[in-house]
This record gives structure tokens, C-alpha cells and sequence, in this order.
């Protein structure tokens, strides 16, 4: 990015690369007096801060490499750093607010498609302790439990049907010779 800066400091603080272009033997650049060549020089072996230096706000990072002595720094403009942070945020709520909205329908899905056959067979089983034999229509097919269920249910109204009938036959026959 072009808002990125990087130094290499010797022990000094003088500046032996950077990525803002080459230095030649007359260019001598000292940067002893930056937060993080202090830092470094006082033992800490990395680290981050905000800047203002030069009227520019930055994001400056740190690490100090005992091996060389040298001090890597890594400058960045905050503004740019903060509108991605932004921009990542907003994107991040977005993908929430969308995942969450399709949990909440999800659930009123799979809580209306547990509710409806158990709701059925509920009314089935009412109007079964009225005396009326009343099939489940909706939710045979199903191939899950509760399509088993509302089948389960059908075949018992289904037989509870056939021994009223089979009872009232003979019954309503009887009634037939008794009055004869």
C-alpha cells in the first residue's frame, strides 16, 4: 500500500532502508528520536502505538531484532487503517444481522412444520373421543415421525371404525328381529 512506510534502523537510530526509496552514501536519515527506536533501546522487544508526528496521524509498529540490534519499523496513515476496520466492521454486522434473520425464520419454520402434524392429530384424537371417526388428510406422505404418526393414527381410527361398525351391525339387526 502506498500509505505504508518501512524503516530499518541501526543501533544509532540511523536509518539503513526504507521503503520510501534508496539511500545513497550522502543520504543520512536518523531516527533516534522516534517513540519506537526509544522503546526498542529501552529493552522492549516490540510493539504498537499511535503517532502524530509530522501532522499525520499513523499507526507505528515495532520490533527490535537483538541478533542485528537493528529496529524495524512499520508506519501506516490511521485513517486508511480505520476506514478497513470500518468498512470490515459494517460488513461483519451485515453478515450477522442476515445469518440471524435467517435463524429466527428458519425456527419459525421448523417449529411451525413440528407443530402443524401434532396439531392434527390432536383434532383427530378429539373428535375420536366425540365418537366421530375423523382420518388425518394432510401429513401422510410425509416420510418423516410424524408421517408415521398421522399414518399410526389413521389405521387406529381406521380399526376403531371397523368394530363400531362390526358392532353395530349385528346390533342394528338384533333391534330389527327383536321388533318383528
Amino acid at each position: 500500500s502506498s500509505d505504508l512506510e518501512l524503516y530499518i534502523l541501526d543501533k544509532t537510530g540511523d536509518v539503513i532502508a526504507m521503503s520510501a526509496g534508496e539511500l545513497t552514501a550522502d543520504t543520512e536519515i536518523n531516527m533516534s528520536n522516534t517513540e519506537a527506536y526509544k522503546l526498542a533501546s529501552a529493552g522492549q522487544a516490540e510493539g504498537s502505538y499511535i503517532s502524530n508526528e509530522n501532522g499525520t496521524k499513523q499507526i507505528v509498529s515495532f520490533v527490535y531484532e537483538p541478533t542485528t540490534s537493528w529496529v524495524i519499523i512499520v508506519a501506516t496513515d490511521y485513517n486508511t487503517v480505520m476506514a478497513h476496520t470500518i468498512r470490515s466492521s459494517i460488513i461483519n454486522i451485515v453478515i450477522g444481522i442476515v445469518l440471524a434473520i435467517v435463524a429466527v425464520i428458519s425456527a419459525i419454520l421448523f417449529g411451525r412444520a413440528i407443530d402443524e402434524p401434532i396439531t392434527l392429530i390432536d383434532e383427530a384424537l378429539e373428535h375420536l373421543s366425540e365418537g366421530r371417526f375423523t382420518d388425518v388428510e394432510k401429513g401422510a406422505d410425509r416420510k418423516d415421525e410424524f408421517g408415521n404418526m398421522i399414518r399410526n393414527t389413521n389405521a387406529v381410527i381406521d380399526r376403531l371404525r371397523d368394530l363400531v361398525h362390526n358392532i353395530k351391525t349385528p346390533a342394528t339387526e338384533l333391534e330389527s328381529d327383536a321388533t318383528e
